[in-house]
């Protein structure tokens, strides 16, 4: 008697992306990201989904989410070109140093002699200043090196 050929199941379609894929479908998520947040910042008519997002956007980062939006879409606009060999190799401390940048910009947007503490919290709450980061920030400073 002949023996039965068994066929195992077929899984579907494998998808194995290396990590050069991966890194430009992130690029390509931090572009729209940052290119919706940009339109949501500008446009008359927002949407309940851009409205929550902007909200929680200048929470977060006060009057800092603008240059937030321009940085994801230039980090984006960098890890794509870097993936794909159009730029040279950025050293780690040039995107670190927008990184600071941005935080020290915020930093300043919130720190304000003329409020209390407790003024700046809830400028902070309200998405003004340089929000809840803003906040955090210059009360660490404020506390570690005092303020004149």
């Amino acid at each position: 008697m002949a023996k039965r050929r068994t066929t195992s199941k077929s899984k579907g379609p494998q998808i194995d992306l290396s990590i050069l894929r991966q890194g430009e479908i992130w690029s390509i998520v931090l572009i729209l990201i940052g290119v919706v947040t940009l339109l949501s910042l500008f446009s008359a008519g927002q949407g309940r989904i851009t409205q929550w997002w902007t909200t929680q956007l200048r929470v977060l980062v006060g009057g800092g989410v603008l240059v937030l939006s321009l940085l994801l879409i230039g980090f984006g606009v960098w890890g794509v070109l870097r993936s794909i060999d159009r730029m040279q190799e950025v050293p780690w401390y040039r995107p670190a140093g927008a990184l600071l940048f941005f935080l020290v910009l915020v930093t300043i947007l919130h720190m304000d002699g003329s409020i209390s503490n407790s003024q700046a919290l809830v400028m902070a709450k309200n998405g003004d200043g340089g929000g809840i980061v803003g906040y955090a920030l210059s009360e660490t400073l404020i506390s570690g090196l005092g303020y004149t």
